[in-house]
């Protein structure tokens, strides 16, 4: 998933490049809409709850946000993430993760579908 990540960041990074300037939002738009479901696949059923942290996929976020702000390597982690309003990736993929079995999804399910007996092992 990191490297079709970052392969999708590469292609999207190249086509800003093509259209000339983009504002910071439709940066961050690119982000969310290309990059950041690669890194979310699958997150809600793959997903521990067990300390998972993914620190390559953070770098990652880390470093996009840092071309979004258009800001060098001595800007902080704290200042990229929180000028942008995004969430760790570990925290994002608790999100929806959270998110999808409080809908009820899973619980609504019937005991024979697989993702039901699978999902407390998770």
């Amino acid at each position: 998933m990191l490297r079709t990540a970052r392969r999708a960041s590469g292609l999207a990074w190249s086509m800003v490049i093509r259209a000339g300037n983009m504002t910071v939002k439709g940066l961050d738009n690119m982000w969310k809409a290309f990059v950041r479901p690669h890194l979310e696949y699958g997150a809600e059923v793959m997903d521990s709850h067990r300390s998972y942290k993914w620190e390559d996929a953070e770098v990652l976020l880390r470093a996009n946000g840092r071309r979004i702000l258009k800001g060098g390597t001595r800007l902080s982690n704290e200042a990229v993430v929180g000028e942008l309003g995004w969430m760790s990736i570990q925290g994002r993929r608790m999100l929806l993760r959270l998110m999808y079995r409080g809908r009820g999804k899973i619980l609504r399910m019937d005991s024979t579908r697989l993702l039901k007996k699978v999902y407390p092992e998770c």
